[in-house]
């Protein structure tokens, strides 16, 4: 399937040579399609397909542009195989470590044996 970047979508939409604009979802994210006379395209974004995560800021893009009609098709769409973004990963984290020190599951060190840490890790580095 060919590859058109924004600047190249751009100059089809202003031909006229687009017979429709597909938001199309798989598994957790949405890309988009494009159907001119040459055939089916889709969005390219860094050498390859382009996606996104939140279908509204594709068709904020698309209606930026002027694409205004925009299909939507979710039949392969599976929100909840979204992974955790790194925010969420380190909040989870966090609330983890928070959760054993109020527990006491976690060990809390003491700033002696945080600094014969450190010594041992740069004795095991060759750092000085």
């Amino acid at each position: 399937m060919k590859l058109l970047n924004m600047t190249e979508l751009q100059r089809v939409y202003a031909s006229g040579d687009i017979s429709s604009v597909t938001l199309f979802a798989d598994g957790d994210v949405f890309e988009v399609r494009i159907i001119t006379a040459d055939g089916v395209t889709q969005l390219a974004q860094d050498d390859g397909v382009a996606i996104w995560r939140d279908p509204g800021e594709v068709l904020l893009l698309l209606k930026q542009m002027g694409i205004a009609n925009v299909n939507v098709d979710t039949a392969a769409w599976r929100p909840n195989l979204r992974l955790p973004t790194h925010d969420e990963w380190v909040t989870r984290k966090v609330e983890a470590s928070l959760t054993g020190l109020k527990d006491g599951s976690n060990r809390v060190f003491s700033a002696e044996e945080w600094a014969a840490i450190r010594a041992a890790k740069k004795v095991s580095r060759g750092a000085s």
